[in-house]
């Protein structure tokens, strides 16, 4: 049975600038593990794929970037996998 990984990730948008915030979990016990994490904002990658580290059991922080245009509606995309699927 493959574990779920808990997670929350929070977008805030004030005026050209996002704000992300992220909390990714397994449960305390299990072999599960997070293998890998991405998230984009306006395709933009947020999370440093260079220095991502996969098999952590909890992977948390806060990444800004700035949008071209402050008024502009953009796309929020994420995945999430890990060793067990």
């Amino acid at each position: 049975m493959v574990t779920a990984i808990r997670y929350q990730i929070r977008c805030e948008k004030d005026g050209s600038s996002v704000r992300a915030s992220y909390d990714l979990q397994v449960p305390d016990g299990g072999s599960a593990l997070i293998a890998s994490f991405s998230l984009k904002v306006d395709g933009k990658e947020l999370i440093d794929q260079g220095h991502w580290i996969p098999g952590q059991v909890r992977f948390n922080g806060t990444q800004f970037t700035q949008l071209s245009e402050a008024n502009k509606d953009v796309t929020v995309a994420f995945s999430i996998s890990s060793n067990e699927g």
